[in-house]
């Protein structure tokens, strides 16, 4: 499965536009997208999900070292958009509660 990546900005926040699948095969691509994003300083990072059609735990785990490091830089992290599957797997590993979604849920 293959995962297409772009970055922009938004008002200061850095944003990670992923399309396609978030998976044991493109979770190095993600976290070394987030960490050069990261280092760039933003006061936050946001990760649209919107284009995601399949996450499974290895895309779930890289999300989740993703949102410590920001953390621990003092930056926030924000999911935006997330398609309904990955909407139904944030909420039911429990993630809904700590990390900050932004946007409408699209129907897949």
């Amino acid at each position: 499965m293959d995962l297409d990546l772009s970055a922009s900005e938004d008002g200061g926040r850095a944003v990670l536009t992923l399309v396609g699948a978030v998976d044991v095969e493109s979770r190095a691509q993600v976290q070394s997208a987030c960490q050069r994003l990261l280092n760039d300083g933003p006061v936050g990072l946001v990760i649209d999900m919107s284009g995601v059609t399949f996450i499974d735990s290895t895309g779930i785990g890289a999300l989740v070292e993703v949102a410590h490091n920001a953390q621990d830089l003092g930056i926030t992290f924000t999911i935006r958009r997330p398609s309904t599957r990955v909407q139904r797997i944030i909420q039911v590993t429990g993630l809904a509660d700590v990390w900050d979604i932004e946007g409408d849920t699209e129907s897949r």
